[in-house]
């Protein structure tokens, strides 16, 4: 899966229109799990993916609905609201901070 793909690739509506420079939300468990905006909504409000499972009836009462990955996991929208890259200076926050001092605070 690409860096910025819908994990709900076979069931997102937006994934040939979405804008790459819109933010997309991060699962803090899963591992390369992430939703557009789309369908993070769908995601949380327990909609999940229209793949039914294989097992039992698929009258609409009875159909099983298979998640990518568990709707009360912690996500995080990336980028966050108010962050700007402008050269070398990430705005975060309010605060402008280098680059290269940003990235030393995270101990990479």
């Amino acid at each position: 899966m690409s860096a910025l793909e819908c994990s709900m690739r076979y069931d997102c509506l937006k994934l040939q229109s979405r804008d790459r420079k819109a933010p997309v939300f991060a699962c803090m468990t899963c591992v390369d799990v992430i939703f557009c905006e789309h369908c993070y909504a769908r995601h949380i409000s327990g909609i999940g993916s229209n793949t039914e499972s294989t097992e039992g009836p698929r009258d609409a009462k009875e159909r099983r609905l298979i998640y990518v990955c568990s709707p009360k996991h912690e996500h995080v929208k990336v980028p966050p609201d108010g962050w700007r890259l402008n050269g070398d200076v990430v705005t975060i926050g309010g605060g402008d901070v280098s680059i290269k001092s940003w990235l030393e605070k995270l101990h990479i």
